[in-house]
């Protein structure tokens, strides 16, 4: 009975958040109703409607605000969980006065109702964003959708309340659901894998307080808050899943059998990568054979990886374990660092072992708000994030901007907190990527970058804070020029602290990002310069191939395997030997930190191996990828390595080097799981 209900293969999603979990699947998507408006589309005068809209924000932001206090007392210590950020980053779209009057203001002039205006003002900032080339602003459009949510469900059901009416109080985790359009949470079964068409970061927080041990999802990316939330929760979750439907279609026909059992209900979620490559895939099997649970699960303790949030949550800091000692197997030593976005995702690395931060994308604290933050508020996340590594070196990467990477509405976006003064860049680019971007935004705005480079002195100071584990990391380099700005910038704003009686660190590691083909090329011109190197091989390789990773016709062109690449990868390794060396800034035994590489190539344990050959000896990763990482390093032979090396940089193509690499390993006796597509080109870091 149980095979011949068994009518559906194995669904595939992209992996967001790696992990593995066993556990009966429960369909969230059934417990929606219909969202439908009662009492048709009658259009009322713009006075009443946008006092509905007002009505639905004020019921919205309450609901979220109970949401985050809650979360709020369940935390412990003073390091906030990863989900507060992300809400509290919502409850600031919903707070935005001037995005409100646009609303209100469309109300005024167009004869329509409250959702539609709403929803045109969100297209109109939704649209800009996912036209951006960077993966992780397309990804905010959905949290902009995600955050004002609530407020068309509000509108939906008119149920918003009037002035003095009581709003729902519920914490996370109560039997009885916020409101009468949300999911009754309380059914959600302990250790369950959900599958849905798309989770909100609120609805995320109310299953992992339901202790899920997966969850699948139709939509959403791996740089979604759903997805930064999951890693830092080490959830498994597979993103783009294809075949969700097909699963909430087979778990009712089984609810509606009469012999239905928890074993025809069994899914087999399998979120590990092997082969470290972006976009690498998953897939969830619901009802399982024994022979495929043997094989993903061998050992009782690794059936469920997903833990409750008391023991995830340290009692006053983050655990701390030593950092991975990794060793190749003749005795080479490499370190494994990671990369963040959110100062919260620190604690996750300090306890996987990482060996500092290799590279904190400050642009995260752009996102859900209309003004750069202020310095207080950098140095506080800046803060966090050194503190909760403890003396491990932590990589601080200057705003990453550029008319690629800005929201929509740039003159509002430019505008300092504490000093309300628009930038001059409002205009769109034609070729924004060939544009200013990166330092060349920063410098083109010095006030900016001031603040930055203040906030991240005054962190490098905190009590906690060794000496020398600041490091500061320019973006999209391409002239020697703007090292020396940058580098006359931190010197002004150290003078100006020390005149205001502000601590600041005495040293200060400077590095930058090899990007652009020009800084690739000037490696050893610019190496006397800088402290270290942080190899962007995202970036770096669509610049070298002139070709738009995210355009499908020519993603195939940007292939890191490419001995173009390599030879340009090599040349940059070999520069490390010229760079300054100051007292009081280490690098780690051998100054093997002074060339990390940080894009999605160092993900890839193929293009490791040939790596490893061409000299390089520290990376920064998701932290995910951390454990598997120093594992196959452990593996390999770096002489076996550096024979491969150079034979693969004097092949003419990326087939013949990928071939070439499969041999050697081959011959090693190391065996990699991969996918039977080839890899598919990197993302943006």
């Amino acid at each position: 009975m149980l095979r011949a209900m068994r009518t559906i293969p194995p669904i595939t999603g992209i992996i967001a958040s790696a992990g593995c979990a066993i556990g009966p699947v429960f369909c969230f998507d059934t417990l929606l109703p219909t969202r439908s408006r009662p009492g048709g589309s009658r259009l009322r005068p713009p006075s009443q409607e946008i006092a509905r809209l007002r009505n639905a924000l004020s019921y919205a932001r309450a609901s979220l605000q109970n949401l985050l206090d809650s979360v709020r007392a369940k935390a412990s210590g003073d390091e906030p969980a990863p989900e507060y950020a992300v809400l509290s980053g919502q409850a600031e779209m919903l707070a935005d006065a001037a995005f409100i009057a646009t609303v209100e203001e469309t109300l005024r002039s167009c004869s329509c109702d409250a959702e539609t205006a709403l929803r045109k003002a969100i297209t109109h900032v939704t649209d800009a964003l996912s036209a951006t080339s960077d993966e992780y602003l397309r990804a905010r459009a959905a949290d902009i959708r995600d955050a004002f949510s609530g407020v068309f469900d509000a509108l939906a059901h008119d149920t918003t309340p009037t002035a003095g009416s009581s709003l729902p109080t519920q914490g996370i985790g109560n039997s009885t659901p916020h409101s009468p359009w949300e999911p009754d949470f309380s059914a959600v079964p302990p250790g369950s894998i959900v599958v849905a068409a798309h989770v909100q970061p609120a609805h995320a927080l109310r299953l992992h307080e339901a202790n899920i041990a997966g969850l699948v999802t139709e939509g959403g990316s791996v740089t979604s808050h759903v997805a930064i939330m999951a890693r830092a929760w080490s959830l498994p979750l597979l993103v783009s899943a294809q075949g969700c439907k097909d699963v909430a279609q087979y778990v009712l026909r089984v609810r509606q059998t009469a012999r239905a059992t928890d074993e025809a209900l069994r899914a087999l979620l399998d979120a590990e990568s092997s082969g470290g490559k972006t976009d690498a895939l998953g897939t969830l099997t619901v009802n399982p054979d024994m022979r495929a649970l043997r094989t993903r699960m061998p050992h009782p303790f690794l059936t469920v990886k997903h833990t409750s949030t008391a023991e995830q949550s340290p009692p006053a800091a983050c655990v701390l374990n030593a950092p991975l000692r990794t060793y190749s197997s003749d005795g080479i030593r490499f370190e494994v660092g990671a990369n963040i976005v959110m100062p919260q995702e620190a604690c996750a690395a300090a306890a996987l072992g990482a060996a500092g931060i290799g590279l904190f994308r400050s642009e995260f604290l752009l996102f859900g708000s209309d003004r750069f933050p202020d310095e207080e508020t950098q140095c506080s996340a800046y803060t966090r994030a050194l503190q909760a590594m403890r003396g491990l070196p932590v990589v601080l990467r200057t705003f990453d901007l550029g008319a690629d990477k800005l929201v929509p509405d740039p003159a509002r976006m430019c505008a300092l907190s504490d000093a309300a003064e628009p930038c001059a860049h409002t205009a769109s680019e034609r070729n924004p990527l060939l544009g200013l971007r990166g330092i060349r935004y920063c410098l083109a705005h010095p006030e900016l970058l001031k603040v930055q480079l203040r906030a991240m002195l005054r962190a490098g100071a905190c009590a906690t804070c060794a000496e020398g584990t600041l490091r500061i990391l320019i973006p999209m380099v391409s002239r020697v020029e703007e090292i020396h700005a940058v580098a006359d910038l931190i010197s002004e704003v150290a003078d100006e602290c020390a005149r205001a009686h502000v601590s600041t660190p005495d040293r200060v590691a400077l590095g930058i990002m090899i990007e652009t083909p020009a800084s690739a090329l000037m490696a050893a011109d610019f190496a006397p310069h800088v402290d270290f190197f942080s190899i962007g091989t995202n970036d770096l390789t669509q610049y070298v191939f002139a070709a738009d990773r995210e355009n499908e016709q020519v993603s195939s062109y940007a292939d890191y395997f490419h001995p173009a690449l390599l030879r340009l990868i090599q040349h940059v390794i070999h520069a490390h030997r010229h760079l300054r060396q100051r007292p009081g800034i280490s690098f780690g035994e051998q100054g093997i930190g002074r060339v990390v590489m940080c894009g999605a190539m160092a993900e890839d344990e193929t293009a490791l191996f040939l790596l490893a050959g061409l000299g390089l000896r520290a990376l920064s990763v998701p932290s995910s990828r951390i454990e598997t990482l120093h594992t196959f390093l452990s593996r390999i032979s770096v002489s076996d390595a550096e024979h491969c090396a150079r034979a693969a940089v004097q092949l003419s193509d990326a087939q013949s080097v990928r071939t070439l690499i499969e041999e050697h390993l081959r011959t090693a006796g190391i065996t990699l799981e991969k996918d039977e597509e080839e890899p598919s080109p990197p993302r943006s870091p």
